[in-house]
């Protein structure tokens, strides 16, 4: 269809930097308000490669204001897809050793006071007692956020003649769902965990939100001396993977532009660098 495309990396709870991202991939009205956002992307298709959650202040305010610029994008013929990272897995199975106080302090002002104030007492923090109750309660399999934020949200997928995922992709991951290329069955496998009452999955270095193998170290070719042969048997016909995960310094490429590596440690959580965008 020749639509743009575009992508960036890590957002980790800061709105400034989101803001910015989406700017610099002129799909956000720089005059829009983060609580009335305009798309000014028509068709172009943006992809968000995860980890919206942890090591910021503002994780509610960059869902909220990527989930209405994505209802946007759709009325416009365009699309901004948003893909699981680790921290959403962290966060769905109650590990939150990577909220900030100041996160954490947005989902209690956000979250569980409406629920005091619903049941007219506090005393269903009991069950979540010592673990964020705000947090687990929206994020736990099932949870209040677990449908409408996690379960809309994509482990990888294809655009063009690129797979985006969060940290990369091995010709394993993609096994037992020859139709499509194996990414459907990643996808129904994670909202499954993701809204049933289950533990389990994408935790583990190997995983596509976990694994570093074509990103470390940075701005440098893999020091897996395995990763060229991972990519190049990959049972997809793609042209190039782009995952975030990884800080970098810079967006950079790898093994010949099959690897493209796009986290820029742009939160003040982690790098504060400058938001990049890929555009293909």
């Amino acid at each position: 269809k020749n639509q743009r495309i575009v992508s960036f990396g890590d957002v980790h709870g800061d709105i400034t930097a989101l803001r910015t991202f989406l700017i610099t991939a002129r799909v956000l009205d720089p005059e829009s308000t983060n609580d009335n956002p305009r798309w000014s992307g028509g068709d172009t298709i943006c992809v968000q490669t995860g980890d919206v959650l942890d090591r910021g202040d503002d994780e509610l305010a960059c869902f909220r204001l990527l989930a209405t610029l994505s209802r946007q994008a759709k009325e416009s013929g365009g699309a901004l897809l948003l893909l699981y990272g680790n921290h959403e897995s962290l966060n769905a199975a109650g590990l939150f050793q990577y909220a900030n106080p100041g996160g954490n302090a947005e989902f209690e002002s956000t979250i569980g006071s409406r629920i005091d104030y619903n049941y007219g007492s506090n005393r269903w923090r009991l069950q979540f007692a010592g673990n964020q109750p705000s947090r687990w309660a929206s994020f736990e399999p099932g949870g209040l956020l677990a449908e409408n934020m996690l379960g809309n949200m994509l482990v990888a997928c294809v655009v063009g003649r690129t797979v985006f995922v969060h940290a990369g992709l091995q010709a394993v991951h993609l096994k037992g769902d020859e139709e499509f290329n194996g990414i459907s069955k990643l996808n129904m496998e994670a909202r499954d965990w993701i809204l049933k009452d289950c533990l389990g999955g994408g935790i583990g270095a190997s995983s596509p939100v976990w694994m570093r193998d074509y990103s470390q170290p940075n701005d440098k070719e893999p020091k897996n001396p395995y990763a060229k042969t991972m990519i190049g048997t990959l049972p997809l016909n793609v042209q190039r993977m782009v995952m975030g995960h990884t800080p970098q310094y810079k967006i950079n490429a790898a093994m010949n532009g099959r690897a493209w590596r796009i986290d820029v440690g742009a939160s003040q959580g982690v790098m504060g660098g400058t938001p990049e965008v890929l555009e293909i």
